[in-house]
């Protein structure tokens, strides 16, 4: 009865051991821990990541540590980063007026000096490597409308001058500016080319939401009965899409023209009542559907190597974090809360916020290659192929001694990765400080998830209930 016994551990061993490697090759970095909401971030392709935090501070992740960005005052909105590392970013100045501002690695500099409070809310600023930024503002006459200004690292061009309101300007790495109008009847296109403004559309419907790439092509949603996907390559207009659904985004495009964005699967409106938003993918040729699933799918980003992220409402009770690498997709985190705003950078490194279950934090994930150790602690992430349960503490790996000797019998944490944290663990047969909201806990589980959840917090069930019932059985066999 011996083997039966050991035939029961080693089928709840594989079990487990199968839990461990489902899970997807990234790894997860949670850049904050604090009681206050973080939100917004924006990742560059050397890994800094920008974030809004407490009291709408502009913070920086410079791949080592955090800091707040200097006279970065209060209601914040919008920081984007660029490969030099400079943020721009729009907030209120020291009169509680709104004002755009931008920081080059050292010093912050207010580019913009508006006199009235209502005069430039949601200016919009990006940035490009060069350092230049773009926004929409009131050009300061009394009956005044907005315009475009362009910053190129020394003085301010206004380069629109007309009696419409130009908004949500994109901008390319040669100073390429593309925007649209509300002309009075409908949104129009139009392209800077550094010299002269082109209008990219003339009809009768509503065309908006442009994105320029470093060859000067454009992208866009127009709606005439339905919203439909357009793209500029420097020559002429294609349209993309041509259904009875609507396809929305705003699109996307990267350096190689590829586009993506999200369409609905079956409906007409914009609601996407009946059916689900799906995400789509424009390869310079065709276009793939290359998510087919029950949920809503949104707010796609691509990168150069074509990698997708998108957030998607996966059936669990949040929103989740998923990646397509152009052949398969992978869920980087699970369904417990709430993941959004995923940002990717040219070397697949991706950034979002989400809820660590009390409070919005920042989260970076990135391959498994780049950093398998993020504490340091001599044992490589579940997630990376290894056996530690949640790399971002020194504290909690296979070495770790879970016992009342070591006092790490009541801190949540399943310390030596065997499945039973605190009091559910034998090293730790009486446990006076252990509380009841601690037992059964799964705390100190890495936090990249893979598509086998369920069958995860199963084992972590059913390793510790065969282990007694086959005692039970060999004690009664014997």
């Amino acid at each position: 009865m011996k083997r039966s016994f050991s035939v029961t551990l080693f089928a709840l061993f594989v079990i487990f051991a199968s839990v461990s490697i489902s899970y997807s090759q990234y790894n997860t970095k949670q850049l904050t821990h604090n009681d206050y909401n973080e939100w917004d971030p924006q990742i560059n392709d050397n890994g800094y990541v920008v974030w809004v935090g407490p009291y709408s501070k502009i913070f920086l992740y410079d791949g080592t540590s955090t800091t707040q960005i200097p006279n970065s005052n209060c209601y914040l909105t919008y920081p984007r980063i660029n490969n030099n590392g400079y943020v721009v970013w729009e907030g209120h100045d020291d009169l509680n007026h709104y004002q755009v501002f931008l920081y080059d690695g050292s010093s912050t500099t207010q580019l913009t000096n508006y006199d009235n409070p209502s005069n430039n809310p949601f200016a919009g600023p990006q940035i490009n490597d060069s350092g230049h930024v773009v926004w929409s503002g009131y050009d300061g006459a009394a009956d005044g409308d907005r315009e475009i200004f362009l910053y190129d690292g020394t003085t301010t061009n206004q380069i629109t001058h007309n009696d419409y309101n130009d908004w949500a300007p994109s901008i390319n790495n040669n100073g390429y500016v593309a925007w649209y109008i509300i002309d009075g009847s409908d949104w129009e296109i139009f392209l800077y080319d550094g010299t002269s403004i082109t209008q990219l559309t003339n009809n009768d419907y509503i065309d908006g939401y442009p994105q320029i790439n470093d060859n000067g092509w454009v992208v866009w949603q127009g709606q005439e009965s339905d919203g439909e996907i357009f793209l500029y390559d420097g020559t002429s207009t294609t349209q993309l899409t041509n259904n009875e659904y609507d396809d929305w985004g705003p699109p996307r495009i990267n350096s190689n023209g590829y586009v993506v964005w999200r369409g609905c699967d079956g409906t007409t409106n914009y609601a996407c009542d009946g059916g689900d938003w799906e995400i789509f993918l424009y390869d310079g040729t065709s276009s793939t559907q290359i998510t087919n699933n029950d949920y809503d799918d949104w707010t796609p980003r691509i990168n150069d190597s074509e990698y997708v992220v998108w957030t998607a409402f996966s059936g669990g009770p949040g929103k989740s974090i998923f990646l397509y690498d152009g052949t398969s997709t992978t869920q980087i985190t699970n369904k417990a809360h709430n993941y959004c705003g995923s940002r990717i950078n040219d070397n697949g490194y991706v950034v979002w916020y989400g809820s660590d279950g009390s409070d919005d934090e920042i989260f970076l994930s990135f391959p498994c290659s780049v950093d398998e150790d993020i504490d340091d602690d001599g044992y490589v992430s579940v997630s990376c192929g290894g056996d530690d349960c949640n790399d971002n503490s020194d504290n909690v790996n296979p070495g770790v001694v879970e016992d009342l000797a070591e006092g790490n019998c009541d801190d949540g944490e399943d310390n030596d990765c065997d499945g039973n944290p605190d009091c559910n663990d034998s090293d730790c047969p009486v446990c006076p400080p252990c509380s009841s909201s601690l037992r059964g806990s799964t705390l100190g589980v890495d936090q990249v998830h893979g598509g086998s959840d369920l069958a995860k917090h199963l084992a972590y069930l059913l390793l510790p209930v065969g282990v007694i019932i086959g005692l039970g059985i060999w004690r009664r066999k014997r």
